[in-house]
């Protein structure tokens, strides 16, 4: 009788501290997950002269060559002579293949501006 109410006891210990290590990783879990939602999902403030949200460029060439370019967001640096675009999709199209490109961010560099004087 003796063995058996202290089985059931430990039985109970068992059961009470499963529960509570059950009960403690899932607040940790959630609270966790709040944590992480309530960070801004962009850095509002940039120094690029240009930002647009939702990019769509597609172009078809004479030869049946096809692209569309698909970006969640561009920022362009005139000075630098950059753009930046993230969440980047790329599909190209040609007669006989295609092939889709995928990326988080982009790095599109042309010839920065230069400042010329009425030289000689």
């Amino acid at each position: 009788m003796v063995l058996k109410l202290h089985t059931q006891r430990i039985s109970r210990i068992i059961f009470v501290s499963v529960t509570l290590f059950v009960v403690v990783v899932v607040g940790v879990l959630v609270l966790r997950g709040r944590g992480a939602q309530s960070l801004p999902a962009e850095p509002v403030d940039t120094k690029a002269d240009y930002r647009i949200k939702e990019v769509s460029l597609q172009e078809e060439m004479k030869d049946g060559v096809r692209w569309q370019l698909q970006a969640d967001q561009a920022e362009s640096f005139e000075q630098a002579g950059k753009t930046i675009l993230r969440k980047v999709r790329i599909e190209i199209q040609e007669p006989d293949r295609s092939w889709t490109v995928t990326g988080d961010e982009a790095k599109w560099s042309r010839p920065a501006k230069t400042s010329s004087s009425g030289g000689t």
